[in-house]
Order: structure tokens, then C-alpha cells, then sequence
């Protein structure tokens, strides 16, 4: 039996939910256009797409956190 792979949507919602708490003072929109193409990118060349989502919060809170500092 194969697992289902979750869908980009699933992945930017998980990793939105991971990103903007930590980023309060950040337009949600901007965090999720940040998230979302860190889904993207990622999501590309990964073969598992299980950890996806926390590999692409990690890395729009360092794109944020630049831009906010």
C-alpha cells in the first residue's frame, strides 16, 4: 500500500500555521507568499514529500526574519 503524499496546499497551510506566530508584526499574506514559495521550491526536487513542509517554514523564517531586521 502506498502512502498519499500530501498536496501543496496541505504543505503551505501546515507550514503557515508553523511561520506566522512566530512572525506577528509580518503581513499573513507575506508569510504565506514566503511559505509558499519555499513549498514550491522544495517540493520540485523532493522525492518524499513527508517533510517538506518543515524544511520550507524553517526557510521562509530566515527569509522573514531578514527582511525584518
Amino acid at each position: 500500500m502506498d502512502a498519499q503524499e500530501p498536496d501543496e496546499r496541505s504543505m503551505v497551510n501546515a507550514a503557515v500555521a508553523d511561520v506566522t506566530p512566530r512572525f506577528p508584526m509580518v503581513d499573513p499574506a507575506d508569510v504565506e507568499r514566503a511559505v509558499r514559495a519555499e513549498v514550491h521550491r522544495i517540493s520540485t526536487h523532493a522525492r518524499v514529500k513527508t517533510f517538506v513542509p518543515v524544511l520550507a517554514a524553517r526557510q521562509a523564517r530566515v527569509l522573514l526574519t531578514r527582511r525584518v531586521a
